[in-house]
């Protein structure tokens, strides 16, 4: 559906994989399934971080967006 849209109205679709994003560690890095203790806590078992499951969840696939985009644009 967003594709379809950003067709019709401009824009940039940039796909990112998903996997283990609600359990990586937006902080270091860190990737487990004991990082998620609760459906909507996040707190790594490496680092300490914590915060909202989702928020953490959002910035790993924005980081991963990033990173596919400039690739894209250097290569």
């Amino acid at each position: 559906m967003v594709g379809y849209k950003l067709t019709e109205r401009g824009g940039l679709l940039v796909l990112v994989s998903r996997q283990h994003s609600s359990q990586e560690c937006s902080e270091c890095g860190h990737v487990a399934p004991e990082n998620r203790p609760t459906r909507d806590l996040f707190r790594c078992v490496a680092c300490g971080h914590t915060e909202h499951a989702d928020v953490n969840a959002a910035k790993i696939v924005l980081r991963r967006g990033l990173w596919s985009l400039g690739r894209q644009l250097a290569g």
